[in-house]
């Protein structure tokens, strides 16, 4: 089902920290290191791999500073061609170079079509996740290492908007920019968003 997001990045959270302390769960934390494939022609399509998954979602609408994403991908390497053909490259609006194989382990994927893909960028992101809920709302703060820089972000997702809405002004969020992991890694990259 899509959601309705809003993030922060920060280097510091400040009086936020200790306002979140009350909805987290002690000593509950995970973590994982992530591949972002990054696209200079589009900010509406999140493309990841994590632990062996391609993981992709599109933004279907803004509203009222929430974004409302679709996840419409996951799949397991090795990829067969066509789904690299037909659904990865036209997501991140790069042609499809010409596809040797008839499927693609994570190490070919790299070699043989990212890497030889100029208009492509990789980033590494590692995670230390605490979730929580408030306000009905799925949400997290999160340490996260973007190509080596440390970020702190919170998070807030549901179906229903209005949860998230009322979870931003629980927590003081509401007048905050909404950042998604598309143009954070953007930020950090240098690489000017598409829109």
């Amino acid at each position: 089902m899509p959601r309705y997001e809003f993030r922060i990045f920060r280097k510091v959270l400040g009086a936020l920290e200790i306002k979140l302390q009350r909805y987290l769960p002690p000593d509950e934390t995970a973590s994982s290191s992530e591949l972002y494939l990054i696209s200079p022609h589009t900010d509406e399509n999140n493309v990841k791999i994590r632990e062996g998954t391609l993981e992709i979602k599109t933004l279907i609408q803004r509203w009222s500073g929430l974004e409302q994403w679709q996840p419409v991908l996951k799949a397991d390497f090795p990829l067969p061609a066509d789904l690299l053909a037909n659904e990865f490259f036209p997501r991140l609006v790069v042609p499809a170079p010409r596809l040797e194989r008839e499927q693609y382990a994570f190490e070919e994927f790299l070699a043989d079509l990212i890497q030889a893909q100029p208009d492509l960028y990789l980033a590494q992101v590692a995670k230390l996740r605490q979730k929580f809920r408030v306000e009905g709302c799925q949400a997290e703060l999160s340490d996260v290492t973007i190509e080596g820089q440390p970020w702190r972000t919170v998070a807030l997702e549901a179906e229903d908007r209005q949860a998230v809405l009322r979870a931003q002004t629980t927590l003081g969020l509401a007048e905050l920019e909404n950042i998604n992991y598309v143009k954070a890694i953007k930020q950090v990259l240098a690489v000017a968003p598409a829109s």
